[in-house]
């Protein structure tokens, strides 16, 4: 396994869910 790798994966990951996480919460705001 090599690590940048690794870190790329979990940086993009955790930049998706951002993203769906402020989407989701800009579409349930009322």
């Amino acid at each position: 396994m090599n690590w940048t790798g690794i870190i790329i994966w979990g940086l993009a990951v955790l930049l998706s869910l951002l993203c769906i996480i402020q989407w989701w919460v800009n579409t349930h705001q009322h």
